[in-house]
Protein backbone atom coordinates (compact mmCIF):
# COMPACT_ATOMS: atom_id res chain seq x y z
CA UNK A 1 0.00 0.00 0.00
CA UNK A 2 1.26 3.90 -0.99
CA UNK A 3 2.91 5.91 1.51
CA UNK A 4 0.42 7.91 3.55
CA UNK A 5 1.27 11.64 4.69
CA UNK A 6 -0.79 13.35 6.91
CA UNK A 7 -1.37 17.22 7.06
CA UNK A 8 -2.59 19.56 9.82
CA UNK A 9 -4.94 22.08 7.18
CA UNK A 10 -6.89 25.49 7.75
CA UNK A 11 -10.20 25.98 6.32
CA UNK A 12 -11.48 29.37 6.01
CA UNK A 13 -14.99 29.92 4.45
CA UNK A 14 -15.51 32.49 2.02
CA UNK A 15 -19.00 32.60 1.00
CA UNK A 16 -22.04 31.91 2.87
CA UNK A 17 -21.99 28.41 3.86
CA UNK A 18 -24.97 25.87 4.61
CA UNK A 19 -23.92 23.26 7.17
CA UNK A 20 -27.33 22.10 9.21
CA UNK A 21 -28.68 19.90 11.67
CA UNK A 22 -32.09 19.01 9.77
CA UNK A 23 -33.55 19.82 6.30
CA UNK A 24 -37.09 20.86 7.08
CA UNK A 25 -39.89 21.00 4.33
CA UNK A 26 -39.59 25.21 3.81
CA UNK A 27 -35.36 24.90 4.02
CA UNK A 28 -32.35 24.15 5.99
CA UNK A 29 -32.01 24.99 9.97
CA UNK A 30 -29.52 25.04 12.48
CA UNK A 31 -26.23 25.11 10.91
CA UNK A 32 -23.61 23.27 12.79
CA UNK A 33 -19.98 24.57 14.27
CA UNK A 34 -18.11 22.63 12.94
CA UNK A 35 -17.75 20.45 9.27
CA UNK A 36 -18.21 17.05 9.52
CA UNK A 37 -15.66 14.63 8.25
CA UNK A 38 -17.98 12.91 5.72
CA UNK A 39 -18.71 16.52 4.07
CA UNK A 40 -15.05 17.74 4.17
CA UNK A 41 -13.79 13.95 2.83
CA UNK A 42 -16.39 14.92 -0.49
CA UNK A 43 -15.29 18.16 -0.92
CA UNK A 44 -11.34 17.60 -1.14
CA UNK A 45 -11.54 14.10 -3.52
CA UNK A 46 -14.16 16.69 -5.51
CA UNK A 47 -11.44 19.61 -5.43
CA UNK A 48 -8.59 17.28 -6.57
CA UNK A 49 -10.97 15.91 -9.47
CA UNK A 50 -11.99 19.39 -10.86
CA UNK A 51 -8.61 20.54 -10.49
CA UNK A 52 -7.02 17.23 -12.46
CA UNK A 53 -5.20 15.72 -9.55
CA UNK A 54 -7.02 12.85 -9.60
CA UNK A 55 -9.03 11.12 -12.49
CA UNK A 56 -12.54 10.07 -12.60
CA UNK A 57 -11.50 5.98 -12.19
CA UNK A 58 -9.38 6.97 -9.02
CA UNK A 59 -12.28 8.99 -7.92
CA UNK A 60 -14.99 6.30 -8.51
CA UNK A 61 -12.35 3.77 -6.62
CA UNK A 62 -11.71 6.19 -3.51
CA UNK A 63 -16.02 4.93 -2.91
CA UNK A 64 -14.46 1.40 -2.15
CA UNK A 65 -10.75 1.42 -1.26
CA UNK A 66 -10.80 4.94 0.39
CA UNK A 67 -6.62 6.71 0.29
CA UNK A 68 -7.96 9.97 1.23
CA UNK A 69 -9.02 10.72 4.63
CA UNK A 70 -10.19 13.70 6.96
CA UNK A 71 -11.08 14.42 10.43
CA UNK A 72 -13.50 16.73 11.56
CA UNK A 73 -12.49 20.64 11.00
CA UNK A 74 -13.40 22.49 14.46
CA UNK A 75 -13.45 26.05 14.65
CA UNK A 76 -10.59 28.10 15.62
CA UNK A 77 -10.95 30.71 18.17
CA UNK A 78 -8.36 33.44 19.10
CA UNK A 79 -5.83 31.61 16.93
CA UNK A 80 -6.26 28.19 19.04
CA UNK A 81 -7.47 24.94 17.97
CA UNK A 82 -10.75 23.54 19.52
CA UNK A 83 -12.32 20.71 20.97
CA UNK A 84 -15.78 19.31 21.26
CA UNK A 85 -16.35 19.01 24.88
CA UNK A 86 -16.99 16.09 26.83
CA UNK A 87 -19.61 14.45 29.08
CA UNK A 88 -17.83 15.67 32.47
CA UNK A 89 -17.39 19.45 31.69
CA UNK A 90 -20.18 21.78 32.56
CA UNK A 91 -20.42 25.61 32.75
CA UNK A 92 -22.27 27.43 35.36
CA UNK A 93 -24.88 29.78 34.29
CA UNK A 94 -24.87 32.08 37.30
CA UNK A 95 -21.33 32.78 36.64
CA UNK A 96 -21.43 32.66 33.08
CA UNK A 97 -24.36 36.11 33.46
CA UNK A 98 -21.52 37.69 35.59
CA UNK A 99 -18.72 37.10 33.01
CA UNK A 100 -16.38 35.27 35.59
CA UNK A 101 -14.85 31.83 35.26
CA UNK A 102 -17.57 29.00 34.18
CA UNK A 103 -15.82 25.72 33.60
CA UNK A 104 -16.96 23.05 36.12
CA UNK A 105 -15.81 19.31 36.14
CA UNK A 106 -12.44 17.62 35.30
CA UNK A 107 -10.42 19.34 33.06
CA UNK A 108 -6.99 17.68 32.75
CA UNK A 109 -7.30 14.48 30.44
CA UNK A 110 -5.04 12.27 32.08
CA UNK A 111 -6.44 12.64 35.62
CA UNK A 112 -9.72 12.14 33.92
CA UNK A 113 -8.95 8.63 32.20
CA UNK A 114 -7.20 7.38 35.48
CA UNK A 115 -10.49 8.39 37.13
CA UNK A 116 -12.69 6.47 34.23
CA UNK A 117 -10.16 3.69 33.95
CA UNK A 118 -10.74 2.97 37.86
CA UNK A 119 -14.43 3.15 37.65
CA UNK A 120 -14.53 6.30 39.78
CA UNK A 121 -17.13 7.86 36.91
CA UNK A 122 -19.51 9.04 39.60
CA UNK A 123 -17.17 11.18 40.89
CA UNK A 124 -16.59 12.96 37.81
CA UNK A 125 -20.21 14.42 37.85
CA UNK A 126 -19.99 18.49 39.19
CA UNK A 127 -22.89 18.86 41.24
CA UNK A 128 -22.10 22.84 42.06
CA UNK A 129 -19.17 25.33 40.94
CA UNK A 130 -16.16 26.65 43.35
CA UNK A 131 -18.71 29.80 44.13
CA UNK A 132 -21.41 26.98 45.45
CA UNK A 133 -23.75 27.30 42.27
CA UNK A 134 -25.48 24.31 41.08
CA UNK A 135 -27.15 25.89 37.97
CA UNK A 136 -24.68 23.76 35.62
CA UNK A 137 -25.46 23.15 32.36
CA UNK A 138 -23.54 20.37 29.97
CA UNK A 139 -21.32 21.49 27.52
CA UNK A 140 -20.98 18.58 25.42
CA UNK A 141 -21.57 17.64 22.93
CA UNK A 142 -21.96 21.09 21.18
CA UNK A 143 -19.77 23.40 22.86
CA UNK A 144 -16.15 23.42 22.72
CA UNK A 145 -12.84 23.55 24.27
CA UNK A 146 -9.37 24.12 24.11
CA UNK A 147 -6.30 22.59 25.40
CA UNK A 148 -3.63 24.79 26.87
CA UNK A 149 -1.38 23.69 29.24
CA UNK A 150 -2.66 20.19 28.78
CA UNK A 151 -6.16 20.96 30.05
CA UNK A 152 -9.23 22.08 28.76
CA UNK A 153 -10.53 25.25 28.75
CA UNK A 154 -12.91 27.87 27.76
CA UNK A 155 -12.11 29.43 24.35
CA UNK A 156 -11.57 32.99 24.51
CA UNK A 157 -15.17 33.42 22.92
CA UNK A 158 -17.11 32.73 26.18
CA UNK A 159 -14.74 34.45 28.73
CA UNK A 160 -17.07 36.78 28.88
CA UNK A 161 -17.91 37.78 25.92
CA UNK A 162 -20.65 40.51 24.00
CA UNK A 163 -23.71 40.77 24.70
CA UNK A 164 -26.56 42.18 23.20
CA UNK A 165 -29.08 44.28 24.61
CA UNK A 166 -31.28 41.75 25.86
CA UNK A 167 -28.04 40.25 27.79
CA UNK A 168 -28.17 37.26 24.76
CA UNK A 169 -24.80 36.81 23.36
CA UNK A 170 -23.66 38.62 20.18
CA UNK A 171 -22.70 36.83 17.46
CA UNK A 172 -21.42 37.67 13.68
CA UNK A 173 -20.87 34.06 12.46
CA UNK A 174 -24.01 32.84 11.59
CA UNK A 175 -27.02 33.98 9.76
CA UNK A 176 -30.50 33.84 8.77
CA UNK A 177 -31.97 34.59 5.12
CA UNK A 178 -35.69 33.91 3.67
CA UNK A 179 -36.63 33.18 -0.06
CA UNK A 180 -39.62 33.26 -1.69
CA UNK A 181 -40.44 31.47 -5.47
CA UNK A 182 -41.31 33.95 -8.01
CA UNK A 183 -44.11 32.99 -10.67
CA UNK A 184 -42.70 33.74 -14.28
CA UNK A 185 -46.07 34.72 -15.45
CA UNK A 186 -47.27 36.85 -12.64
CA UNK A 187 -43.53 38.12 -11.53
CA UNK A 188 -45.09 37.57 -8.13
CA UNK A 189 -44.28 35.40 -5.20
CA UNK A 190 -45.67 31.96 -5.42
CA UNK A 191 -47.82 30.65 -1.87
CA UNK A 192 -46.35 28.20 -0.04
CA UNK A 193 -43.36 28.77 -1.91
CA UNK A 194 -40.90 30.04 0.71
CA UNK A 195 -37.70 28.57 2.15
CA UNK A 196 -35.44 29.75 5.02
CA UNK A 197 -31.64 29.61 5.17
CA UNK A 198 -29.76 29.26 8.04
CA UNK A 199 -25.63 29.17 7.55
CA UNK A 200 -22.26 30.65 8.42
CA UNK A 201 -21.11 33.59 7.92
CA UNK A 202 -17.64 34.34 5.92
CA UNK A 203 -14.45 34.43 7.93
CA UNK A 204 -14.74 31.57 10.15
CA UNK A 205 -11.96 29.26 10.55
CA UNK A 206 -11.43 25.69 11.06
CA UNK A 207 -8.55 23.05 11.76
CA UNK A 208 -8.48 19.61 10.33
CA UNK A 209 -5.93 17.10 9.52
CA UNK A 210 -6.15 15.14 6.11
CA UNK A 211 -4.07 11.92 4.96
CA UNK A 212 -2.97 11.88 1.62
CA UNK A 213 -1.08 9.23 -0.32
CA UNK A 214 2.27 10.34 -1.23
CA UNK A 215 1.09 10.88 -5.51
CA UNK A 216 -1.53 13.95 -3.66
CA UNK A 217 -0.74 16.73 -2.30
CA UNK A 218 -2.02 19.93 -1.76
CA UNK A 219 -1.67 22.95 -4.10
CA UNK A 220 1.29 25.54 -2.48
CA UNK A 221 -1.25 28.63 -2.88
CA UNK A 222 -3.91 25.80 -1.52
CA UNK A 223 -7.17 24.19 -2.14
CA UNK A 224 -10.59 25.98 -3.15
CA UNK A 225 -13.52 23.85 -2.16
CA UNK A 226 -16.99 23.77 -2.10
CA UNK A 227 -18.66 22.70 1.21
CA UNK A 228 -22.91 21.78 2.03
CA UNK A 229 -25.87 22.62 0.39
CA UNK A 230 -26.43 25.09 -2.39
CA UNK A 231 -22.78 26.00 -4.02
CA UNK A 232 -24.32 26.17 -7.80
CA UNK A 233 -26.10 29.53 -6.23
CA UNK A 234 -22.81 30.61 -4.41
CA UNK A 235 -23.29 28.79 -1.18
CA UNK A 236 -20.21 27.11 0.41
CA UNK A 237 -17.13 28.36 -1.16
CA UNK A 238 -14.24 27.64 0.82
CA UNK A 239 -10.77 27.53 0.97
CA UNK A 240 -8.26 24.88 2.39
CA UNK A 241 -4.37 25.49 3.33
CA UNK A 242 -1.97 23.20 4.53
CA UNK A 243 -0.10 24.07 8.23
CA UNK A 244 2.33 21.27 8.23
CA UNK A 245 3.43 17.98 8.35
CA UNK A 246 2.28 15.78 11.09
CA UNK A 247 4.26 13.31 12.54
CA UNK A 248 2.54 10.09 15.21
CA UNK A 249 5.02 9.16 17.79
CA UNK A 250 3.05 7.83 20.35
CA UNK A 251 3.81 4.74 22.52
CA UNK A 252 2.23 5.34 25.62
CA UNK A 253 -0.50 3.46 27.00
CA UNK A 254 -4.07 3.44 26.08
CA UNK A 255 -7.40 3.17 28.41
CA UNK A 256 -9.49 5.74 27.43
CA UNK A 257 -10.48 6.80 23.90
CA UNK A 258 -11.97 10.38 23.57
CA UNK A 259 -14.23 10.85 20.25
CA UNK A 260 -13.17 13.25 18.05
CA UNK A 261 -16.02 12.61 15.49
CA UNK A 262 -19.36 10.55 15.72
CA UNK A 263 -18.85 7.23 16.66
CA UNK A 264 -20.22 3.99 14.80
CA UNK A 265 -20.80 0.53 16.13
CA UNK A 266 -21.09 -2.65 13.75
CA UNK A 267 -24.45 -2.53 12.06
CA UNK A 268 -25.68 -5.67 12.54
CA UNK A 269 -25.21 -4.54 16.63
CA UNK A 270 -27.53 -1.54 16.32
CA UNK A 271 -24.75 -0.27 18.35
CA UNK A 272 -23.96 3.84 18.78
CA UNK A 273 -19.86 2.81 19.23
CA UNK A 274 -17.40 0.16 18.34
CA UNK A 275 -17.88 -3.04 20.77
CA UNK A 276 -14.27 -4.21 19.20
CA UNK A 277 -12.03 -2.47 17.08
CA UNK A 278 -9.40 -3.91 14.75
CA UNK A 279 -6.56 -2.73 14.61
CA UNK A 280 -5.22 -4.39 11.46
CA UNK A 281 -6.41 -2.00 8.98
CA UNK A 282 -5.36 1.31 9.80
CA UNK A 283 -2.02 -0.32 10.91
CA UNK A 284 -1.72 -1.29 7.62
CA UNK A 285 -1.95 2.09 6.14
CA UNK A 286 0.72 3.49 7.46
CA UNK A 287 3.18 0.34 7.71
CA UNK A 288 2.72 -0.89 11.00
CA UNK A 289 1.89 -4.12 12.33
CA UNK A 290 -0.92 -4.84 14.67
CA UNK A 291 -3.34 -7.57 14.71
CA UNK A 292 -4.89 -6.90 17.88
CA UNK A 293 -8.52 -6.71 18.49
CA UNK A 294 -9.79 -3.85 21.00
CA UNK A 295 -12.53 -4.59 23.20
CA UNK A 296 -14.70 -1.27 24.46
CA UNK A 297 -16.27 -1.76 27.73
CA UNK A 298 -18.38 1.45 28.03
CA UNK A 299 -19.46 4.46 26.37
CA UNK A 300 -19.53 7.77 28.46
CA UNK A 301 -21.84 10.79 25.73
CA UNK A 302 -24.76 11.53 24.44
CA UNK A 303 -26.57 9.89 21.17
CA UNK A 304 -27.42 12.04 18.06
CA UNK A 305 -28.47 11.08 14.56
CA UNK A 306 -26.19 11.62 11.71
CA UNK A 307 -25.97 11.92 7.66
CA UNK A 308 -23.40 9.43 6.76
CA UNK A 309 -22.81 12.13 3.68
CA UNK A 310 -23.97 11.94 0.13
CA UNK A 311 -22.14 9.51 -2.94
CA UNK A 312 -20.50 11.08 -5.54
CA UNK A 313 -20.70 8.49 -7.60
CA UNK A 314 -24.18 6.69 -6.61
CA UNK A 315 -25.69 10.51 -6.44
CA UNK A 316 -27.41 9.68 -3.66
CA UNK A 317 -27.22 10.27 0.22
CA UNK A 318 -26.26 7.35 2.34
CA UNK A 319 -28.34 6.78 5.00
CA UNK A 320 -28.63 8.63 8.62
CA UNK A 321 -27.48 6.78 12.05
CA UNK A 322 -27.71 6.97 15.67
CA UNK A 323 -24.39 7.88 16.96
CA UNK A 324 -22.95 8.67 20.16
CA UNK A 325 -21.78 11.94 19.41
CA UNK A 326 -18.23 13.90 19.16
CA UNK A 327 -16.69 14.29 22.74
CA UNK A 328 -17.75 11.18 24.14
CA UNK A 329 -15.49 8.97 25.95
CA UNK A 330 -14.77 4.79 25.26
CA UNK A 331 -13.70 3.08 28.08
CA UNK A 332 -11.46 -0.16 26.99
CA UNK A 333 -11.90 -3.26 28.47
CA UNK A 334 -7.74 -3.91 29.19
CA UNK A 335 -4.97 -1.35 28.55
CA UNK A 336 -3.43 -1.14 25.67
CA UNK A 337 0.70 -0.84 24.84
CA UNK A 338 3.19 -1.11 22.44
CA UNK A 339 2.52 -1.48 18.77
CA UNK A 340 -1.02 -1.64 19.01
CA UNK A 341 -1.59 1.88 21.03
CA UNK A 342 0.48 3.23 18.42
CA UNK A 343 -1.78 1.97 15.74
CA UNK A 344 -4.35 3.32 17.67
CA UNK A 345 -3.47 6.58 18.48
CA UNK A 346 -3.79 6.65 14.15
CA UNK A 347 -7.78 5.76 14.17
CA UNK A 348 -7.72 10.05 15.00
CA UNK A 349 -6.39 10.75 11.27
CA UNK A 350 -8.25 7.81 9.31
CA UNK A 351 -11.12 6.85 11.41
CA UNK A 352 -12.83 3.59 10.56
CA UNK A 353 -14.87 2.48 7.45
CA UNK A 354 -18.04 1.29 7.84
CA UNK A 355 -20.53 -0.87 5.68
CA UNK A 356 -24.12 0.18 5.91
CA UNK A 357 -26.74 -1.67 3.73
CA UNK A 358 -24.01 -2.36 1.03
CA UNK A 359 -22.35 1.29 1.23
CA UNK A 360 -19.34 2.16 2.86
CA UNK A 361 -19.51 4.86 5.13
CA UNK A 362 -16.47 7.28 6.33
CA UNK A 363 -15.95 9.74 8.98
CA UNK A 364 -17.24 7.93 11.93
CA UNK A 365 -14.78 6.63 15.28
CA UNK A 366 -12.01 9.17 14.91
CA UNK A 367 -10.72 8.07 18.16
CA UNK A 368 -8.02 9.75 20.17
CA UNK A 369 -5.75 8.09 23.43
CA UNK A 370 -7.07 10.31 26.09
CA UNK A 371 -3.74 10.61 27.71
CA UNK A 372 -2.07 11.92 24.92
CA UNK A 373 -4.30 14.81 23.83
Amino acid sequence: MAALRVYEVRVRILSPTIITRRRTENGFLGPLDYIPAQTLRGAVVSSLFVEGLMDRNRMRAEEEVPTVFSSPAYPVIGGARTYPAHPFAMECKVCAEKGEATLVGELDPRKLEDSLAERRDLELVPVECGSGHRALKPLHPNKFLVLEGGKFSAPKERRGGARTEGGGRASAEKSHSVSVAISRGRAAGIKGMLYHYEFLMPGKEFWATLVLPAELSIPGNGLQLMIGRGVSRGFGRAKMDVVGEVTSSFSGTVKVLYALSPTLGAPEGNSTYPSAIELRDVARRFGLEAERTVRVSMAYGRTIWVSAGWSMVRGEPRPRVLCRAQGSLLLLEEQVEGEASKALSLLRYTGTVTELGGRKVFGFNHLVPLGCM
